[in-house]
């Protein structure tokens, strides 16, 4: 006796469905992804600033000189140089630090726009002494990103960094 013999495979309203449902899933998820990537960057731009301002401080015991942190807000992007000097002494141009004879470059970061994290400041610089490690002034540093996930450094009078968030934040950071 013989049997009908059966098809093996896979139809194509089969495979439609199939891509269909990853295309939904898919766009479900991307909303959140571009959220955590956010967050991602948020948190590893807040890491760097608050370990360079650190390292501003420690290079100003380390060197017996005032070591400088300062800021240059930009259009494309958030620049900030750790040298030794006046704020003046030095400059970052779309992302090119230079610093004139009499001061010293010890660190230059740049984060252009788009990489999606944007730096604030209250003072354009903060200068730590070399004997005590004190800072002058004392400032609010905010990291912040277009979606308006945000969180803040300060920095006192100690020198000391203290990092926090605000009331709705999602890094699970102390509220300012």
């Amino acid at each position: 006796m013989l049997y009908p013999s059966r098809c093996h495979g896979i139809t194509l309203i089969e495979i439609l469905v199939v891509i269909a449902l990853l295309t939904t899933s898919l766009m479900l998820a991307i909303p959140s992804l571009a959220g955590f990537w956010d967050r991602t960057r948020l948190k590893g731009a807040a890491a760097q600033l608050s370990n360079d301002l650190r390292l501003a401080r420690t290079e100003a015991v380390q060197r017996n000189t005032t070591v400088r942190w300062t800021w240059y807000p930009q259009a494309q992007g958030s620049c900030y140089l750790l040298h030794t000097a006046q704020a003046n002494q030095c400059t970052c141009t779309a992302g090119v630090a230079r610093c004139g004879a009499q001061a010293t470059l010890i660190k230059a970061v740049h984060w252009k726009a788009s990489e999606r994290v944007a730096l604030q400041a209250t003072v354009r610089s903060i200068g730590f002494d070399p004997r005590l490690g004190t800072s002058t002034p004392a400032a609010r540093l905010h990291l912040g990103t277009p979606a308006g996930l945000g969180m803040d450094h300060v920095v006192n009078v100690m020198g000391r960094v203290r990092s926090c968030a605000g009331p709705y934040n999602l890094l699970g950071l102390p509220v300012c």
